[in-house]
């Protein structure tokens, strides 16, 4: 269980740092309203989605060569250490974006997702950690920790959403807290993966 909820706080601090997924729902609520903020977060959501049956089905068949592990945890540790300075030196999210109709928010959050590779990395290396966790029932194991995910992921774009000029109130006055804390937890996983070198 504490195995599960440690995974879920990841996924809640991958979801609220500074990216374009989160940048594009809280602009596009700023400063064309709840319904475009929405719109955006049910693309984002969407593409999350997809990145998500991808990895289950494609990472389970890779996992399977030990040379591809060791090379996607070396990838993985890179991209959450800069994903950790990152988080920690982030000013001000840009919220500078082209009006479109509601649909056209959907269709745009959503390429946005599908072209975010960092999805990928960053959910790659919580599967990869439930796969080598429970050997046995992978595929149970990963669409259950999958569907918790996206309702993490739902519950902070759709709150992005709504009340995003409260969010960011209250982000900015506490902003230099919330990034180290997120900055040295992500670090925390990095210590953890490179520990399983190890084992």
């Amino acid at each position: 269980m504490l195995f599960f909820l440690s995974n879920m706080l990841l996924s809640f601090l991958g979801a609220i740092c500074p990216g374009p997924n989160i940048v594009c729902t809280s602009s596009n609520s700023i400063i064309y309203g709840k319904k475009a903020g929405l719109a955006t977060a049910t693309g984002v959501l969407a593409g999350v989605a997809l990145w998500m049956i991808f990895l289950i089905f494609g990472l389970s068949y890779l996992l399977q060569y030990p040379k591809f592990i060791m090379i996607f945890k070396i990838t993985s540790i890179l991209y959450l250490i800069y994903l950790s300075i990152n988080i920690m030196t982030t000013k001000k999210l840009d919220n500078k974006i082209n009006p479109y109709s509601n649909r056209k928010f959907f269709t745009t959050s959503f390429i946005v997702a599908i072209l975010n590779p960092e999805i990928a990395v960053f959910y790659s290396v919580i599967f990869a950690n439930i796969i080598q966790k429970y050997p046995i029932n992978q595929l149970f194991h990963l669409f259950y920790s999958a569907c918790g995910f996206i309702a993490m992921e739902g519950m902070v774009f759709f709150s992005a959403a709504i009340y995003s000029a409260k969010i960011s109130q209250a982000i900015n006055k506490y902003l230099n807290v919330i990034k180290m804390a997120s900055g040295f937890l992500i670090l925390y996983f990095v210590v953890l993966i490179f520990l399983s070198f190890f084992k």
